[in-house]
């Protein structure tokens, strides 16, 4: 019997190491399978230079797809001429690639109808164009209407642009505000469209038309836009009546309203000029009113505008009027001061000081050389109302003695009195300035945090599961025994128990890996398709206005002087059509924030922004005039999440990317990651990218030069793990809806979701609680809101959107790494342990949260016990050779091979590493199962007592910059 079970063994164990074997033989030969297709690729655009652009009768040496596609690419970089067009097009049509698309866009599977579209999009002839436009009205999936509509762009006529119109109607939001960008931004043949919609009352028609009026004020389309103005606002103000052809939701009404606000403000701006206008119920419309009368440009204008100020709400929106003007025009600057002059109203003074603070420089010339009482009393309105952020930087800049001297001499008659004007001059004003006021610097005092609370349901709960983990084995063996009434305190029931207790640790392992291997499974298609349609998105597509959101990428920057610079140039050299960067210094004690504002020259300015989230104080706002794209919030210290919180604060984009100060983006990795919205039609509310490390490459200006296997070992076996984490476990999390964790280190979150669910937790936001784990928190909050609301939603995972960051090289710091990253899921679990296991919160709570509460934070403490079980076993010698084996399949060779497959998934878009390089890693997948992965998990349940224990410091992690 034994020897059977042994032969049986060691049959799995060779089937198993021979699967090994293939899957190594798959890697490389992958690797040998790009090398081919680069060949090939470079073969046929010669060829293809050769034929067409050179004319040359070369033999057809390639196939009809690589024709195809390179021809596709050559024509996204070169406009080509009707000759080359022609020639290529007769070739490809002899070859049969036209018929052969058009039987597949019928194809059941929507990857495929995309990919048909896409290539037929490139073929401009008139029976492709009628065969999309079929395709068009039949489909039903938007994502595909939408590479249907793309491939049709060029040719929009009125054949072709009422279908596609005709396919706005009853659509999602998604596809509609899509759909509209592309259309608006064409070159568009209107007259029939227009004829025929214009007395369509359908919510997207009406939209479309006012979208298109931005971009296209023409004198018919203005005349839509007045008369739909109007008839919103009666329809605002209307009892929905669905029966009705014409019938709009109040909503629906509301934006349309707002819209075509939006437009006339602009293009026919005296149609808002109507008393009831500038005391409209709906802010917004009062807003576009106020900038219809600000575009005029006149004083009469700023007379109106002054006027109206009453101390009501609506007084930030006639603020922002005078404001636009003098940015606009200064000419108006000597109005706005003798309207200061001729006032005794308080509120007015002030609202005309805010406008004319911004031209700090005019108002000090004026003082200076016509020291009127006007001019000194406007620049004391200044100061007294806390507007010397544009003085400061004045002063900062200024270069001529005399300037410098008067201006210092009338802030000294006020540092007695304001004592916080003396704080922000010591923070921020030269030290050589600061000097002759008789002052030296300061530096900001930072605000202890507060005490963490003890969390005492969060102790109880962790206990349970401790004792669930130490427990479970011997009931269930105890249980067993009793069953079959052989229980006994002997010294034989022992030695049964521990060799019982290690055939439960060969199940719970063999469990825990046919869950990964399932992951790799699902990670693997998810890998196929995700470059598949990768493939299909080109700069022609994805750089049309407004068809991707607007992103900010927020930075969190703590002590990060060593790498900033290389970290935020590679932010502002990124492939993406329109994005802003926000870089949060969180009170860094080190030469962060000026390595920032030299390197970037930066000025300290008022930058305006709202507080969506309680955080720590905003010291300042730096913007630059060169880089209007960088922002640079300096605050107090107060931990990343509440950074990231004052990121979501001053932010002004759809979508906000979080991203560590260390880490460096690869050109178009955002571009990747934000193109895939265009295939859900879900909302997607977060987005997670690839994590590699950045230790074994060179950075230069910001980018990745080169790439290889860091060279210590230590931070290779993190590559490994990594490379598991990443790039097997969150593409198969991601397809079961149940992915819980976006890296922190390249995350991308839907704003007002993020709003929505209370930004990150912080001790000083509404949760009042801090955790080390906040890029999961965040993760698992918005999943849990999201399903609440019962919203139709999408979190998912790019693994071919790659970002590079630091990992620690040293032990020492891993390792406490490793245990305050057990504590953030330990507590996060905790948090919100009511999802596990609750069906309401659908695969989340039913996958995600049992997956990481049995096995990645119950997990470390069973595979403590089963190494000192093992140990014991092997010591009393009570495990034969058919168990050690088992064991050692069940823990060492499953590992290994989702390590290989992990690998060979990476590569399947390109090459990451050489043949060396990979030989390497396919050692360390072996041997980091004896003694390295052990110490993890030993680590891991540090973390657990740990969080017994209410430890909540995240502490510093050392940098030592890219290598350049």
């Amino acid at each position: 019997m034994i020897d059977l079970t042994m032969q049986h063994v060691l049959s799995v164990l060779f089937l198993l190491l021979g699967f090994s074997l293939f899957i190594i033989a798959l890697i490389f030969a992958q690797k040998r399978r790009h090398r081919r297709h680069a060949q090939r690729v470079a073969m046929t655009r010669q060829y293809i230079f050769d034929k067409y652009f050179d004319k040359k009768d070369v033999p057809f040496n390639t196939t009809k797809h690589y024709l195809l596609s390179e021809f596709i690419n050559v024509q996204e970089q070169i406009r080509l001429t009707q000759d080359v067009y022609g020639d290529f097009l007769g070739d490809i049509t002899t070859l049969g690639f036209i018929r052969f698309f058009k039987k597949r866009l019928s194809s059941p599977f929507a990857i495929r109808r995309k990919e048909v579209a896409f290539y037929l999009g490139y073929v401009q002839t008139v029976d492709v164009k009628e065969t999309l436009v079929e395709r068009l009205k039949k489909e039903t999936d938007e994502t595909v209407r939408f590479y249907i509509v793309n491939a049709l762009k060029n040719r929009l006529d009125d054949t072709t642009l009422i279908p596609v119109l005709e396919s706005l109607i009853g659509a999602s939001e998604s596809y509609n505000e899509t759909i509209t960008s592309l259309l608006v931004n064409q070159q568009l043949s209107l007259e029939h469209a227009f004829d025929h919609f214009r007395y369509n009352y359908n919510y997207a028609i009406i939209r479309f038309f006012l979208k298109l009026a931005k971009t296209t004020p023409s004198p018919e389309i203005l005349a839509y836009v007045t008369r739909q103005f109007k008839w919103t606002e009666q329809q605002r103000e209307t009892r929905y009546d669905p029966k009705k052809d014409y019938a709009t939701t109040p909503r629906e009404a509301a934006n349309l309203h707002r819209l075509a606000a939006d437009v006339l403000s602009v293009s026919d701006p005296g149609v808002l000029d109507e008393g009831h206008y500038y005391f409209h119920h709906d802010p917004y419309i009062v807003e576009q009113a106020y900038k219809a009368l600000a575009r005029g440009k006149r004083p009469a204008s700023l007379k109106t505008i002054v006027s109206h100020i009453d101390g009501t709400e609506y007084d930030s929106e006639r603020l922002d009027a005078p404001k636009t003007m003098v940015a606009n025009n200064p000419k108006v600057i000597p109005e706005l001061i003798r309207m200061f002059a001729k006032t005794d109203d308080e509120r007015k003074r002030t609202l005309i000081t805010e406008a004319l603070a911004s031209r700090i420089e005019y108002l000090i010339f004026q003082a200076i050389s016509s020291p009127s009482r006007t001019n000194i009393d406007l620049l004391k309105a200044v100061v007294e109302q806390g507007l010397y952020y544009e003085m400061i930087g004045f002063l900062n800049q200024n270069k001529d003695p005399h300037y410098e001297h008067e201006v210092l001499s009338f802030l000294s008659l006020y540092l007695d009195a304001m004592p916080e004007l003396e704080n922000e001059l010591r923070v921020h004003l030269k030290k050589d300035i600061l000097e002759k006021l008789g002052l030296s610097p300061l530096v900001p005092p930072q605000t202890q945090k507060p005490s963490a609370k003890e969390e005492k349901d969060k102790k109880r709960y962790l206990r349970r599961w401790l004792y669930f983990a130490l427990l479970i084995f011997p009931l269930i063996f105890f249980l067993h025994q009793s069953q079959l009434g052989t229980f006994a305190f002997d010294r034989d029931t022992l030695e049964e128990f521990v060799i019982a207790y290690n055939l439960y640790i060969v199940i719970y392992y063999i469990v825990v890996n046919s869950l990964y291997v399932l992951l790799t499974l699902l990670s693997h298609y998810g890998a196929r398709r995700q470059i598949r349609l990768w493939r299909i998105k080109r700069p022609s597509m994805l750089y049309e206005k407004n068809v991707l959101p607007k992103v900010s990428i927020l930075a969190p920057a703590y002590n990060e002087e060593l790498s900033i610079k290389e970290s935020v140039t590679s932010l502002l050299n990124l492939k993406y059509p329109s994005y802003e960067v926000v870089v949060i210094n969180d009170g860094s004690k080190d030469n962060t924030l000026k390595t920032l504002i030299d390197h970037f020259n930066l000025e300290r300015h008022h930058h305006p922004y709202q507080s969506y989230v309680t955080t720590r104080p905003i010291r300042g706002i730096y913007t630059s005039k060169k880089i209007p794209n960088l922002v640079v919030v300096d605050k107090q210290n107060g931990g990343k999440a509440d950074a990231l919180n004052v990121g979501v604060n001053v932010a002004r984009n759809e979508y906000l990317c979080g991203i560590d100060a260390d880490s460096v983006l690869e050109g178009n990795a955002l571009l990747k990651l934000i193109s895939v919205t265009l295939d859900s039609t879900k909302e997607t509310i977060a987005l997670g990218g690839n994590i590699h490390p950045s230790n074994g490459a060179r950075i230069h200006q910001g980018k990745v030069e080169e790439n290889k296997l860091p060279t210590k070992t230590l931070v290779k076996l993190q590559s490994l793990e990594y490379l598991r984490a990443f790039t097997t476990g969150r593409i198969g999390w991601a397809r079961l809806k149940s992915l819980l964790i976006i890296s922190g280190a390249f995350g991308v979150f839907e704003r007002n979701a993020l709003i929505e669910a209370g930004g990150y937790l912080t001790s000083v936001s509404s949760f009042n609680k801090d955790t080390v784990g906040e890029d999961m928190e965040i993760v698992v909050r918005m999943n849990r809101n999201a399903l609440a609301e019962k919203k139709r939603f999408n979190v998912d995972y790019v693994f071919n959107a790659e970002c590079y960051t630091e990992l620690p090289d040293e032990m020492r710091g891993l390792l406490r790494q490793r245990n305050r990253w057990h504590r953030g899921l330990i507590d996060i679990l905790s948090y919100h342990r009511r999802m596990t296991f609750n069906p309401a919160f659908k695969q989340v709570g039913m996958l995600g949260f049992p997956y990481f509460l049995i096995f990645e934070m119950v997990g470390p403490l069973l595979e403590i016990q089963a190494y000192l079980m093992l140990i014991t076993a092997l010591t009393l010698g009570l495990l034969n050779p058919p168990i050690i084996l088992l064991i050692f399949i069940a823990t060492v060779v499953f590992g290994i091979i989702v390590s290989l497959i992990s690998l060979f998934i990476l590569e399947k878009d390109r090459i990451h590493f050489t043949k060396k390089e990979t030989f390497i890693l396919v050692l360390f997948a072996i041997f980091e199962n004896f003694g390295y992965r052990q110490l993890i998990s030993l680590y891991r349940v540090r973390g657990y007592f740990s969080a017994l224990k209410e430890s909540h410091e995240w502490g510093e992690q050392k940098r030592k910059g890219f290598k350049t």
